[in-house]
């Protein structure tokens, strides 16, 4: 059964950035653990990534999600959740990029990623939520509106369809996410509608705005 509701978890509150490094490499530890049993646990792995995006190990986050990526390409028959994992380390690879100031090369992965023929709704989602902002703010503005339009399209389909979205998102905590991210897309898309003088996609997008 599903349940109309979620609960927001936001981890642990320390005092220093020592307590948060500790609790973090003691975690690092249990999973790589884990993983000893089991190394082509995805779940597990994309965990082990966060953990280091966490302590802005960037560089192993990204190794780990990249690895994780080759392993699933490989894989002839791709169920749900081995999509949908491949899917959160797409996320992952280039949000780190993007928190190391590496957005350029965020920006080129995202556009790589989005030619793989087997990604979700919910990563489409994702990586064109990034490559709407990041066409923005390097003045791709034809690119920001070409990214915002597969954006919105992508987020209609998984708002309109409640198994779907936890389908392919393993979680039932989906919707505040969609939320979250869609008034900078389309901020960023209304801006680029005004750089090209496109006032009637500028005020479709405003309208866009009042559906949230």
């Amino acid at each position: 059964k599903y349940f109309n509701c979620y609960v927001h978890h936001y981890g642990y509150v320390f005092d220093t950035e020592e307590e948060n490094r500790k609790h973090t490499e003691r975690n690092i530890n249990l999973l790589k653990k884990v993983l000893e049993k089991d190394e082509n646990d995805h779940r597990l792995k994309l965990q082990l990534a966060q953990e280091y995006t966490a302590i802005k190990e960037y560089q192993i986050s990204i190794d780990i999600s990249e690895e994780c990526i080759e392993t699933i390409k490989n894989i002839p028959v791709k169920l749900y959740d081995i999509v949908s994992y491949a899917g959160w380390h797409i996320k992952n690879i280039i949000y780190s990029e993007i928190q190391r100031e590496n957005r350029k090369e965020a920006y080129r992965k995202a556009e790589e990623f989005l030619k793989m023929p087997w990604i979700n709704s919910v990563t489409k989602n994702n990586i064109t939520n990034a490559t709407t902002r990041l066409a923005h703010e390097f003045g791709k503005y034809e690119d920001c509106i070409k990214y915002l339009d597969i954006y919105l399209e992508t987020y209609d389909i998984i708002k309109k369809d409640e198994k779907r979205r936890i389908r392919e998102t393993v979680s039932d905590q989906i919707d505040s996410y969609l939320d979250d991210n869609f008034f900078l897309a389309v901020l960023c898309g209304i801006l680029a509608a005004s750089k090209l003088n496109d006032l009637e996609r500028k005020k479709n997008y405003i309208k866009r705005l009042s559906t949230v």
